[in-house]
């Protein structure tokens, strides 16, 4: 048995994601103004021109080089690395964006202006902190990892990968996965199973398929992505993984009763109703492990939840020399397929 009938594969841009590591993201971390791969800085230049876009902000030459060697021009990305007070980072936040996330405003209810004659006729010096500029390369990866420790037990085995500036693919292997509905996987194995049972009841039953099921268009439709997940049972893979950016699936028979007549080791004759599949999956999916400026400002829940981390994050990668890379997570589920 072990036969494979079913295989796809499916990503979110028109370039593998290693394709696009080599070609833009190379480009994207640098170290004392030099970017880390200068023959891709044209590739890296497009990617800027679409987050602008995708702003309907105007670019300027000047823009774009001053991303191309790591300088910030977003004002929440700037206030986050310059600012001396909380009360300008959350100024620029609420002038992007009218006001403040709610995740943002739960964790930080009071505004840190430098006094307030509504709660006090003595003016109340405004908090400080050490801007993300000035921090230490230790410092800002203790603030990079604080979330992912506390959130899940990837923190480790991300930030060794991460200090060694290597670039290299890094493995996890998923022996449970908590949350099949918010992240797509249970959805995904559903079609699938329908797409395999519609293909075999083409054939008379037990055909031997001359080639595996393409399962690519399923892939497509019912995209995994970890950063819908529930924060009570998938907390770790939200956190680490987030966004999935492409996915390789295969199936293989593992074992097959056909529907019809069959004589048993006694040579009585036995008739099955209906035919059963049983087909292990085997998943690989892969997740970039690095951040543009757009993680840094825009104000999904996930960037509120750790938006000084996300910035850290940038000023290591874009101005520190610490290249991202990629994670590689695999996975392996039993189906069965019934018809």
């Amino acid at each position: 048995m072990n036969q494979l009938i079913i295989k796809g594969k499916q990503r979110l841009t028109n370039l593998s994601i290693e394709e696009r590591r080599d070609r833009v993201e190379e480009a994207s971390w640098s170290c004392f103004g030099i970017p880390g791969n200068i023959l891709t800085l044209n590739d890296l230049a497009a990617s800027i021109r679409t987050e602008y876009e995708s702003r309907k902000v105007r670019i300027t030459d000047n823009d774009i080089f001053r991303k191309q060697i790591g300088q910030p021009t977003h004002p929440i990305t700037k206030a986050l690395l310059d600012a001396e007070y909380p009360y300008m980072v959350k100024d620029a936040i609420k002038n992007e964006y009218g006001k403040m996330g709610w995740l943002e405003a739960l964790a930080s209810p009071r505004d840190y202006h430098y006094y307030s004659l509504e709660e006090s006729q003595v003016p109340v010096m405004p908090t400080t902190r050490k801007p993300l500029g000035k921090l230490s390369n230790d410092e800002l990866i203790d603030k990079l990892f604080f979330p992912f420790k506390r959130f899940t037990k990837y923190g480790n085995k991300l930030e060794n990968h991460f200090r060694q500036k290597t670039g290299e693919n890094l493995y996890f292997h998923l022996k449970e996965w908590a949350d099949g509905k918010n992240t797509n996987k249970d959805a995904l194995i559903s079609v699938i199973k329908e797409k395999v049972k519609s293909v075999y009841l083409q054939y008379r039953s037990g055909a031997i398929l001359s080639q595996p099921i393409d399962i690519s268009p399923e892939i497509a439709e019912k995209f995994i992505d970890f950063s819908d997940a529930s924060l009570w049972t998938m907390s770790g893979e939200k956190a680490a993984f987030g966004g999935i950016q492409e996915i390789e699936i295969q199936g293989f028979l593992t074992n097959q009763t056909l529907k019809g007549d069959y004589f048993d080791q006694f040579g009585k004759v036995h008739y099955l109703p209906k035919t059963t599949l049983e087909i292990r999956l085997f998943f690989v999916l892969k997740d970039w492990f690095g951040v543009d400026e757009e993680d840094v400002y825009k104000n999904e829940s996930s960037t509120q939840m750790g938006r000084e981390s996300l910035a850290a994050f940038w000023v290591l990668q874009h101005q520190r020399g610490y290249r991202p890379f990629i994670n590689i997570i695999t996975y392996e589920e039993e189906i069965t397929v019934v018809f």
